[in-house]
């Protein structure tokens, strides 16, 4: 016997308000993001809102809202981190994740923020803000290769909205990620060394 993984990460459900696909409206939804854990480098959004829709094959394309991989950015590792799906301070609701295991780009450790409508035209494009990728700058490749494990995402002024991003990395260091500024560019590490 040889286990094989496949899409074995727990997943985060939530509800958030968003289109349910490039076209249409904002409605409040149920969504739910998963992903490959050891089975792969990746990970899906999926509206669950109405369970209804999960008995009839030909609604997958209604139901499957995008998925984010390796091939879209190489520093996505082995996806272990379990994603919080949080509203930011820009006002768009997001999945927040750290990169994984074996990335294979830089080998730094970093954290994913995939906001939820930007992949619902099948792209993801990182110049055009569809995600953003904080650098800790800690790791490199061939063999020395880091990774970020699951953040934990806090409300600081009970707002409702992310403000303070935590996540460990594989090398042992804890990292602090400051998201309050409504700006993404000015969204980072809170502190560091050097």
């Amino acid at each position: 016997y040889e286990h094989s993984f496949y899409v074995d990460l727990t997943p985060t459900i939530n509800d958030v308000y968003i289109k349910r696909d490039a076209m249409g409206s904002r409605a409040w939804r149920t969504i739910l993001v998963g992903g490959l854990r050891a089975g792969g480098r990746g990970l899906f959004a999926v509206d669950v809102s109405n369970p209804s829709e999960f008995t009839e094959p030909d609604n997958a394309d209604k139901i499957v809202m995008w998925e984010f991989t390796s091939s879209d950015d190489a520093d996505l590792g082995y996806t272990y981190s379990q994603p919080s799906i949080v509203m930011m301070p820009n006002g768009k609701w997001a999945a927040i994740v750290g990169n994984g295991y074996n990335n294979q780009g830089d080998g730094t450790a970093k954290l994913f923020i995939l906001f939820l409508e930007e992949g619902l035209d099948g792209r993801w494009v990182k110049a055009d803000g569809d995600y953003i990728e904080l650098e800790t700058g800690t790791g490199s490749g061939a063999g020395a290769s880091n990774g970020l494990s699951t953040p934990r995402v806090v409300d600081t002024d009970g707002d409702s909205v992310a403000d303070r991003v935590y996540a460990g990395d594989l090398k042992g260091n804890m990292w602090a990620f400051d998201v309050s500024a409504s700006d993404p560019t000015e969204w980072g590490v809170a502190y560091s060394d050097g």
